[in-house]
């Protein structure tokens, strides 16, 4: 196992499993004794673009209990940024004074960028909608901690479009039941951020799973994206998953759906044109 020493953590999948089952391992030794002062030397940056309580006062805390000296800022209104400075010359400038640097910015990808340009390691503590490793390892001590293992667990994933980035990963994993629990999560969701999550499922190879995931835009207001996923599902190879996006094109029928129905007109069956036909006489006479 390679050491962690230098490395940024940007998004959850920088570390392999077995290193954050070490991070895990060490924390465990940690909450048993928790004042080490083994950063003494080490000055920690903290910067934090938009407003955080826990995050922040977390990662501070932890600093000081491992010695370190702290500098930063929480809100970017008392520092050059405000006059135009760069995200880019800020972590250049904060690079050359501190050995690690804390951001926390509420532009997706900010963390990323941030480590390419410092010269020292970077942890995301949040780019907006993006990633938030740190909480997730937190939600990975507290599940170990309290079910005792990591392994064969089902977890359910419930909330509003911030759990997205998991949902999106979640849909790339190799376990079929992986897959289909990140579909049920958009049902949940039930939000116009699944849209992206829906037109990844629909490239699933289990026609059941792509069939499913047109269920998670049912109750989504008719909107001029929602086209690319309905003709997207016309032209699937199942019959089932066409038939299903005939009935949500039935359901969500509306003068912004229009490109789905040409597709549909131009390119499907006999029953497919048939049932086009009929709903555009229903706008007609809207």
């Amino acid at each position: 196992m390679g050491t962690l020493k230098g490395r940024n953590l940007i998004s959850i999948t920088d570390f392999s499993k077995d290193e954050y089952i070490q991070v895990l391992d060490i924390a465990e030794e940690f909450e048993k004794k928790p004042k080490q002062p083994i950063l003494s030397d080490k000055v920690v940056a903290t910067l934090f673009f938009e407003p955080s309580t826990r995050t922040r006062l977390s990662f501070e805390s932890a600093a000081n209990q491992l010695g370190a000296r702290i500098i930063g800022f929480s809100d970017p209104g008392g520092t050059s940024v405000q006059k135009g400075e760069s995200l880019h010359d800020t972590i250049v400038m904060v690079a050359s004074y501190a050995d690690l640097i804390v951001m926390r910015n509420p532009k997706e990808g900010s963390s990323r960028y941030a480590s390419e340009v410092s010269a020292v390691p970077v942890i995301n503590a949040g780019d907006g909608a993006n990633q938030h490793p740190t909480q997730c390892m937190l939600d990975l001590y507290s599940i170990r901690k309290t079910q005792g293992t990591l392994e064969n667990l089902q977890i359910a994933m419930v909330g509003d479009k911030m759990i997205m980035p998991a949902v999106l990963a979640a849909l790339d994993d190799k376990d079929e039941e992986v897959r289909t629990l990140a579909v049920e999560a958009m049902k949940a969701i039930g939000d116009p951020s699944v849209v992206e999550g829906v037109e990844k499922a629909l490239k699933d190879p289990d026609p059941d799973l792509r069939e499913e995931a047109l269920e998670c835009i049912a109750t989504l207001t008719p909107e001029a994206s929602l086209n690319d996923i309905i003709t997207q599902a016309l032209n699937d190879p199942n019959e089932d998953v066409r038939e299903n996006a005939l009935d949500m094109l039935t359901m969500l029928v509306d003068d912004c759906m229009m490109p789905s129905l040409d597709y549909a007109l131009k390119q499907g069956d006999a029953d497919t044109q048939e049932t086009s036909l009929t709903l555009l006489e229903q706008l007609h006479e809207e």
